[in-house]
């Protein structure tokens, strides 16, 4: 191409230096189908990726029902090794994220805009709402289960004092709380001032971590000892990490005005609530045994020598669902409509017109998306699907999949 005396020369990037030879193959085979039956995705010749590496292992590409069990035995036989789960949303994140540490491993997850619901900051935002609304019954319990707070008090303590028509729980905990909140200096110092010397005083991080490492021993008394410490320990620097974090930034907003207690407590509460920018910051070093879990849109441009494409059966398009088109038309935007509401259906006609190539568009995407998913792999990828694709009906990723033995190499 030639424009403004300038030439342009247009070249495939078909070389993989990542991936071994097996998986080259099985990918070029896989994604050739994919090509024949969805609309909007293209892979042809020019697309076909040629293999640098030599295989060392032979693992590829396999399907295996990612069940309880099967999960364990996959996670103790890739134990320490470079391991990536990846999913679509944040949602599944924190369900693998909590299915694979009910078995008694460690994750590494990756969460968008996290920062103003990660740990820290909630049993922080705790401590402000146990200053400001001292007489809150479920405020007061949370904040005596926090880091900050001594933990005495159990469940079946309150149901064991239950009376009905009485304030019993603000009293039973009346009587373990060993130290005076605010008192002289909230008079003489700025708010965060103190809070800084109650931190200080009380060590939150520190608290945190013995209570996290006798919960790893109470649960999992037969897993490693040295691996559940390390944990603890690595736990214990990214809740202090964030905790300096927050306050940092606590400062940045507010500057030399004196905050109140009740300035910082409605301020976390809209970022609690709304913000999805900040990130938690993270310890990556010393955390070997963790599983790194995350979305595929954050693992682009990564690599790992072993991926877990689990949940592989969720719909891209729900049933029963409010839908709103928006098509540029002429210059002006269209809108087509589907409402489901109190099982009425309303639609417009031009959403009729559209919905199946805006459908057939999101299918394509999801073939992208899941495009990034498996070529981010080294070594071995283990797919939660069935064993044969269905090229007929593609609702979910596991219609565009199939176990390595069926992609010919």
């Amino acid at each position: 191409m030639e424009s403004a005396n300038q030439r342009y020369f247009e070249y495939s990037l078909r070389k993989n230096y990542r991936s071994e030879k097996m998986l080259i193959h099985q990918f070029n085979q896989l994604f050739r189908k994919w090509d024949g039956v969805i609309e909007h995705f293209h892979y042809d010749e020019t697309d076909h990726l040629f293999a640098v590496l030599e295989d060392t292992v032979e693992e590829g590409l396999v399907t295996l029902p990612l069940d309880t069990t099967n999960l364990r035995h996959v996670l103790l036989r890739l134990y320490k090794k470079d391991v990536a789960v990846l999913v679509r949303s944040n949602r599944q994140v924190l369900k693998v994220v909590e299915e694979i540490e009910r078995l008694g491993f460690f994750c590494d997850a990756e969460i968008s805009g996290s920062f103003y619901r990660s740990l820290p900051v909630r049993e922080f935002y705790l401590l402000l709402r146990r200053l400001t609304h001292p007489k809150v019954a479920k405020d007061r319990y949370l904040f005596h289960q926090s880091s900050y707070g001594s933990n005495e008090l159990s469940i079946s303590e309150i149901f064991q004092y239950f009376t009905q028509g009485k304030s019993y729980v603000l009293e039973l905990l009346e009587e373990r709380e060993n130290w005076i909140f605010g008192g002289e200096s909230f008079k003489t110092q700025s708010a965060l001032s103190v809070l800084q010397q109650l931190i200080e005083q009380i060590k939150p991080h520190e608290v945190f971590r013995n209570r996290f490492y006798q919960y790893l021993r109470n649960q999992f008394q037969g897993e490693d000892k040295g691996i559940q410490k390390q944990e603890a320990i690595a736990k214990m620097k990214e809740y202090k990490v964030n905790l300096d974090r927050l306050i940092y930034l606590l400062k940045k907003e507010f500057g030399n005005f004196e905050a109140s207690l009740y300035d910082l407590e409605q301020f976390l509460a809209i970022k609690i609530a709304t913000d999805t920018i900040e990130n938690e910051w993270k310890i990556h070093d010393e955390v070997s045994h963790r599983i790194k879990v995350m979305t595929v849109h954050k693992a682009k441009g990564l690599e790992f020598d072993y991926v877990l494409l689990p949940y592989t059966n969720s719909p891209f398009i729900k049933d029963g669902m409010t839908e709103i088109l928006l098509i540029p038309e002429a210059g002006n935007w269209k809108i087509g409509y589907h409402i489901n509401w109190q099982d009425q259906i309303v639609e417009n006609t031009f959403y009729r017109d559209h919905v199946k190539n805006e459908q057939a568009e999101m299918i394509a995407e999801e073939a992208r998306l899941l495009y990034v998913a498996i070529t981010r792999v080294k070594k071995g990828i283990i797919v939660q699907s069935t064993a044969t694709m269905n090229p007929y009906s593609i609702q979910c990723w596991s219609d565009l999949l199939e176990s390595g033995e069926n992609l010919h190499v």
